[in-house]
């Protein structure tokens, strides 16, 4: 069989090409050895920004209320939401109300409920989760989201649970308009039941709050402990170990799809941190299956006279820009002369 040698790649090698048209009821299967640069074992997001980490993180999480496209574009997930309402009030804030579906489960089979949405946003955005040593910017561009984040208060204006699998989030009229708006409104759920057991969500007309436990021993235990071996989680994969510089993920059998639909075709995947110099020789060696970002012309000639290996090119969607501050001289004048 022969091994694949991918040339420029991002998430979109876990989010893409591990998950694809596996029809309803075929059991996935065989194993896929990706190699990566060093893996920090934070998986978790709050804590370092490894993209060799957030490969893991991106085959465990799911059921997102908006999913990113490999394009860039920002769309509903309608294997999520059932219902979707908008709504504008007299001062400008932007309401979304989201009716999820009742059949969405966590890799322990347990159910998803709008409370594991609205307990994302409430963590993420405390400042408790800040004090345990993670950073965060969800909940941001929400109504409240700031006096949350500070402290100041206990309990998160913009957000709403309405019912089991109901609940809304309301944008600042001070965010709008902006394109990006729908990025706003993109939340995941994360088990409240596992990671703050017997909490509550409890909701007034001055907003949301965390009751029921001691959010800022919870936040610790998370940092310190969940944060190396997820347990229960909601993507395509569920996190098995970290051993040995190799993270093994296996497929989650409960997992509805992605917002195309699709289901993960293989029953294990392993990234494993090897060498760069020595990369595209383990792929050619059968060592590993995959290996990413290689640029080097040398490395690039083997690969492609190896019989073993095949080569694949992707865009890489990089950009870059040329920033000009006009409140400050030369370029605060547009009428001023310009020596060339």
């Amino acid at each position: 069989m022969k091994r694949l040698l991918v040339l420029v790649l991002a998430t979109a090698l876990v989010a893409a090409t591990l998950v694809g048209c596996t029809k309803e009821g075929i059991k996935a299967s065989g194993t896929l050895i990706v190699g990566s640069p060093e893996i920090t074992g934070d998986f978790v997001s709050g804590f370092g920004n490894s993209a060799y980490d957030n490969w893991v993180r991106t085959l465990i999480n799911g059921y997102e209320t908006y999913s990113t496209t490999p394009a860039g574009e920002i769309v509903l997930n309608p294997t999520v939401v059932k219902k979707l309402g908008t709504e504008t009030d007299e001062a400008g804030n932007k309401t979304y109300t989201f009716e999820i579906h009742k059949d969405l489960k966590f890799n322990d089979g347990s159910k998803v409920t709008a409370k594991d949405y609205m307990f994302y946003i409430l963590w993420y955005a405390s400042p408790q989760w800040t004090e345990a040593g993670a950073s965060s910017s969800v909940g941001e561009g929400l109504v409240g989201y700031k006096e949350y984040f500070k402290g100041e208060v206990d309990r998160f204006k913009g957000i709403k649970l309405i019912s089991d699998y109901k609940f809304s989030v309301t944008i600042d009229k001070e965010e709008l308009p902006y394109f990006y708006e729908t990025s706003y409104a993109a939340f995941m759920p994360v088990p409240m039941a596992v990671w703050a057991p017997g909490a509550t969500i409890d909701c007034n007309d001055d907003g949301a709050k965390i009751t029921g436990v001691d959010l800022k021993e919870a936040c610790s235990n998370v940092a310190t402990v969940e944060r190396f071996a997820p347990t229960v989680s909601a993507g395509p994969y569920k996190f098995e170990s970290f051993e040995n510089n190799a993270v093994t993920v296996k497929v989650n059998e409960y997992f509805k799809g992605t917002y195309e639909k699709k289901l993960p075709q293989l029953e294990y995947v392993i990234v494993r941190t090897i060498a760069s110099e020595t990369d595209v020789d383990q792929v050619i060696q059968g060592e590993v299956d995959a290996v990413t970002g290689v640029i080097e012309g040398e490395k690039i000639d083997k690969a492609k006279a190896a019989a073993t290996t095949d080569v694949n090119y992707y865009a890489r969607n990089g950009f870059g820009g040329v920033f000009i501050h006009c409140d400050i001289k030369p370029t605060s004048d547009p009428k001023a002369p310009v020596d060339v």
